[in-house]
C-alpha cells in the first residue's frame, strides 16, 4: 500500500469512528487519534514500523486530538525529550526537591481570600 493510500485509509477510518453510535438508549461520540508509519521510509521490520505509529499516534494527541499523523523523525526525538523530562521529574519529586508555595486568590469587590492556588 502506498503512502498516499495509506494516508486516505487512516482519513476515512477516523471518520467512521467519528460518527455517532446508539448503545441501549445513548448516543455515543467518540474520538480517535491516528498514528502511522510506512514500511520501508520509516522502518525496515514490524517492531519499528509500531514504534514509530504509536510515536505518530502520540503527535496525533498532542495536537489537540481526533487527528491523523504520519510518523515524522522528529516525533522520536521529541519523544525521548519527554520521557527524559519525566524521568528527572519523578527523581526530583523522590528526593523532594520540589517546593509548594500557596498564593491566595482574593476577590477584588470585597478584598476577601477566596481560595489558594499552587
Amino acid at each position: 500500500m502506498s503512502a498516499n493510500a495509506l494516508a486516505d485509509l487512516t482519513i476515512r477510518l477516523s471518520r467512521v469512528v467519528a460518527k455517532p453510535v446508539r448503545v441501549a438508549d445513548h448516543e455515543v461520540s467518540v474520538t480517535c487519534s491516528l498514528g502511522y508509519s510506512v514500511y520501508p521510509q520509516d522502518g525496515e521490520d514490524a517492531t519499528t514500523l509500531l514504534k514509530r505509529a504509536d510515536a505518530a499516534m502520540y503527535g496525533a494527541k498532542e495536537d489537540g486530538g481526533n487527528r491523523v499523523r504520519r510518523y515524522t523523525p522528529e516525533l522520536t526525538s521529541h519523544a525521548g525529550e519527554r520521557l527524559d523530562v519525566e524521568t528527572q521529574l519523578k527523581q526530583a519529586l523522590h528526593r523532594g526537591e520540589f517546593l509548594l508555595h500557596y498564593q491566595p486568590q482574593i476577590e477584588i469587590a470585597s478584598g476577601r481570600i477566596v481560595g489558594v492556588e499552587a
